[in-house]
Formats: structure tokens, C-alpha cells, sequence
């Protein structure tokens, strides 16, 4: 009687290289990992960029006002739109590059009053924050945003008799004030 082999899965080798189809899978889903975990960071990045630059505004907004009052002279801090930065005295800022002035669809301003829908990214008067002698500030807003338009920061003076700079940052429909 003949003998009868036994076959097994080790046993059998393929005469054609390559890889299986659940070594494929097994890629594919290490892949798609790797990229949905980059995506996440790169959006995390450009909100943290986004708020650096309303950080360094605000921080500039309140050393010219402090030098407007020493100096008893008027200070300009002048934006300029179209090349995402702006200037002051002999100095000037650009923004990072996934950082622009920029609104998103349907928000309404200012932020400690959103009544009306906002159509413009900068509101101060001739697009210039003005420090006065006195203190004072122009009244207006400017709101930043990443080119993704996944985070939107706004900086704002309002009318009042006292000058206060606040930060404000948009999610999910309501503006949040930010500690300075």
C-alpha cells in the first residue's frame, strides 16, 4: 500500500515570489496610520502657529501703547492684507506661512458682541491700530486664520472709555475669550 503524505500550509512553498494579500493589508493599514496621525499633527501645528502670531500681535499692540504714553506721540501699528503682515515704527512682521488674515463662512463679530455676520478680515480704520497719547486705542477687530481654515483668532479693541486689547479664539460656533 502506497504511503500517503500528509500536506501542510508550511510544507508548500510558492514558486512565485511576492508578497499575500494580508501582508498587503496589513501595509495598507500601517500606512493609513502613519498618515491620519501626520494629518492630525499639521493641523495642531498650523492652530498653534496661528495663536503664536495673535500672541506676538497682542504683545506688540501693548508695548506700543506703553511707548505711545511715554513718548506723548501718536503710534501706528499698520496691517497689510494682501502680504499677511505688518509694520510699526521701522520694524515690520509676516506671518507664518500657513497663518493669514482670514475669516471662516457665516461668523459673526465682534467676538464679545457676534450680532453680524463679519465681511471684512481687519476692521481698525485704514486697516491701522492707533495708540494714543492718552492711552486710548482705536476700536476695532482683526481676526487670523490658518490657511486650512481649521482654527480662527481674533484680536480686539473695543469703544470704551478704557483701552483693553483682548484675545478671542472661534470654535465650534462661539468665540472664547483668551487669558493674556
Amino acid at each position: 500500500m502506497p504511503q500517503v503524505r500528509k500536506l501542510s500550509i508550511r510544507n508548500v512553498k510558492s514558486s512565485r515570489p511576492g508578497v499575500t494579500l494580508l501582508e498587503l493589508i496589513i501595509v495598507m493599514a500601517l500606512m493609513s496610520l502613519i498618515i491620519a496621525t501626520g494629518a492630525q499633527f499639521l493641523s495642531m501645528y498650523d492652530r498653534t502657529l496661528a495663536h503664536h502670531e495673535l500672541e506676538h500681535m497682542y504683545s506688540l499692540s501693548m508695548y506700543l501703547q506703553r511707548r505711545a504714553v511715554i513718548e506723548h506721540r501718536t503710534l501706528e501699528l499698520v496691517f497689510n492684507q494682501e502680504n499677511n503682515s505688518y509694520s510699526w515704527l521701522d520694524s515690520s512682521h509676516q506671518f507664518a506661512r500657513p497663518v493669514t488674515y482670514g475669516i471662516l463662512d457665516a461668523v459673526k463679530g465682534p467676538p464679545s458682541h457676534p450680532e453680524k455676520i463679519v465681511l471684512n478680515p481687519i476692521s481698525f480704520i485704514h486697516r491701522k491700530l492707533v495708540f494714543f497719547p492718552d492711552g486710548s486705542i482705536s476700536a476695532g477687530t482683526i481676526y487670523v486664520i490658518d490657511t486650512h481654515k481649521s482654527c480662527l483668532y481674533a484680536l480686539t479693541c473695543g469703544i470704551s472709555q478704557v483701552a483693553l486689547l483682548r484675545q478671542y479664539r472661534y470654535d465650534n460656533g462661539t468665540w472664547h475669550a483668551l487669558l493674556s
